[in-house]
């Protein structure tokens, strides 16, 4: 299902539009996925979970499989995504009532928005299905769990003073709040890092090139199906947890950040 993403004028396409088909188990629960089981446009959850889980949403055609003669004067010259109108690309999981008032009063403001959102998410869903082919070491782990537990009031960081340097080097101006998280775990936590897997190479638990390897692969991956920096730390960041059956967030990003001043994730800006 997962594929490059298609993006096209409809002018260009007069057999764009066809025949309705039914959406099958695997593409409804994929596309519930796609959109982390909330609706894109009022954040409402499409599942009501009581004595018995309930369906409150339904698979919404971005572009109208059937357009009316205003739909076509609306959204003359859009942008469509996907082979065709059945395309999953062309559609998205909607709550009723967002499904019900895109339909009925449909602009070419509310089309780009939602063709926006579905863009963004099926981005950050190929990425996160590339990625999950990907393995790490389960060293990683038990890292995460010990940077839970470390005193950083006690750790030496005499040695990172060229640390923010080398941060803005790979995260330009337009990424200021990433700049500013990724230079705050850097500077707090890469020493301990990388003697804490120093010391694992050593007693032969662990091969650094390979993990870097891995990691560097990984980033590659991403960066396949996502352009901006934010959007690829967050799709490493959830790689990471879900590969070392972990949840602290805080921690997976620290790791992230780690690899980032440590050169596997980001080249450097050109400006």
């Amino acid at each position: 299902m997962i594929q490059k993403l298609i993006e096209r004028n409809i002018n260009d396409c007069p057999d764009y539009c066809i025949k309705r088909q039914s959406i099958s188990d695997s593409d409804d629960r994929l596309h519930l996925l796609e959109v982390n089981g909330l609706c894109p446009l009022c954040g409402d959850k499409l599942i009501n979970i009581g004595n018995k889980r309930t369906k409150v949403y339904e698979i919404a055609h971005i572009y109208p499989n059937s357009p009316t003669s205003d739909d076509l004067m609306i959204l003359n010259g859009v942008t469509i995504l996907g082979e065709n109108s059945e395309s999953f690309q062309n559609k998205i999981a909607l709550c009723f009532n967002c499904h019900k008032d895109y339909d009925f009063h449909k602009n070419v403001d509310e089309y780009n928005m939602l063709l926006k959102k579905k863009r963004e998410l099926y981005k950050a869903f190929t990425a996160k299905s590339d990625l999950a082919n990907i393995d790490v070491s389960q060293n990683l782990e038990v890292l995460l769990k010990r940077i839970t537990t470390i005193d950083i009031s006690t750790m030496n960081k005499t040695e990172l003073r060229l640390v923010p340097l080398e941060i803005k080097q790979k995260l330009s101006a337009s990424e200021t709040n990433l700049r500013i998280k990724v230079t705050a775990f850097v500077t707090e936590y890469y020493l301990f890092i990388k003697n804490y897997l120093k010391n694992l190479e050593e007693v032969k638990q662990l091969n650094f090139s390979k993990l870097a390897t891995t990691i560097k692969l990984a980033y590659q991956t991403a960066t396949e199906s996502l352009d901006s920096k934010n959007e690829i730390f967050d799709a490493l960041v959830e790689w990471l947890l879900s590969k070392t059956n972990t949840s602290d967030k805080g921690c997976a990003e620290i790791v992230i950040s780690y690899f980032i001043q440590n050169c596997e994730v980001f080249d450097e800006v050109t400006e």
